[in-house]
């Protein structure tokens, strides 16, 4: 017998009660929004939009994609409307809105993870959460100290973007900000993609959104040029011995270690397009399609069945 990890989701509007609304949200409904998104969540995005438009075709979103420093930037300077990004604005951050009589509104909308990748030929890929802090503090740097007889030699980590989210997350949250990560950087995810599978040595920091769904054809030609790490966290109740990949059902019952929630922040006018697609993004139809694009929905029940085989 065993156990097999099933998703079940269960959605609702955590704001806004269920369903599309009526009276003030139809009229918010009408106009443009100019959102900045993370590129992390390109894909997620590129979903989304199309579908919100279709729903409501009197409302337009122009989105910019672009690093999480950049978008953040655009934020302040009052060119977007609204973001999408993989962390909440800070104590600071919000004191600035503020200060500038705007009250930001943040909504979580998802759970992404961290994933490392490496080159299609690499023999490693389990680490232990230990050896993922020594790489990423550059303390490990060579194959061989992984795993004794690999010869593939230095150890290159290699993050999508300059101002990533990703960078970001490895220095707060792995190495605690005791140590800088890695400088290397390319200018977006294809690009790490293509390095870390035309370079043996290298380690990628991506986001799970750019492989988690694998009926994507984006995400099924990135899974097809590399390999995908998985993690052992001794601190797992569940085994402490196992490893787990950044998978949706992994990262949903916290198995798997690297996670972080993405967030929809809107600092236009309430009653605005921004406050009706923030809506969306938390109403069943958004949620849906996050859990669509392999992605973990804010609010899904999680259940446990054993399934005799």
């Amino acid at each position: 017998m065993s156990t097999r990890v099933i998703l079940l989701g269960l959605f609702c509007l955590s704001l806004f009660g269920c369903g599309n609304g009526g009276g003030t949200a139809n009229q918010m409904n009408e106009g443009e929004l100019k959102l900045g998104v993370d590129n992390s969540y390109s894909l997620l995005m590129q979903s989304i939009i199309p579908v919100y438009e279709n729903t409501y075709n009197k409302a337009h979103v122009v989105a910019t994609y672009a690093s999480e420093e950049e978008i953040l930037r655009k934020l302040y300077a009052d060119s977007i409307q609204e973001a999408i990004l993989s962390r909440p604005l800070t104590e600071e951050e919000l004191n600035y809105f503020k200060s500038q009589k705007k009250f930001p509104e943040q909504l979580k909308i998802a759970v992404d993870a961290i994933a490392f990748i490496v080159h299609p030929e690499n023999p490693d890929t389990v680490f232990t959460i230990k050896q993922i802090e020594e790489v990423m503090a550059g303390r490990i740097n060579t194959w061989s100290a992984i795993q004794s007889g690999n010869s593939t030699g230095e150890i290159r980590v290699v993050f999508p973007e300059s101002g990533s989210g990703e960078r970001r997350y490895v220095k707060e949250s792995i190495l605690k900000n005791a140590v800088e990560p890695s400088n290397l950087a390319v200018n977006n995810a294809n690009e790490l993609i293509d390095y870390v599978s035309q370079n043996k040595g290298a380690i990628g920091v991506i986001s799970g959104a750019w492989i988690s769904d694998e009926e994507d054809q984006v995400s099924q030609d990135f899974r097809g040029k590399i390999k995908i790490i998985r993690v052992i966290d001794s601190t797992n109740v569940v085994d402490p011995r196992k490893p787990f990949g950044p998978a949706m059902g992994y990262i949903a019952m916290k198995e798997y270690p690297y996670r972080r929630d993405v967030w929809a922040i809107r600092t236009g006018l309430t009653g605005s397009v921004a406050t009706h697609f923030l809506s969306f993004l938390a109403n069943e139809d958004g949620q849906r399609i996050v859990r669509t694009m392999g992605m973990v929905p804010v609010k899904m029940d999680i259940r446990l069945i054993q399934i005799k085989e």
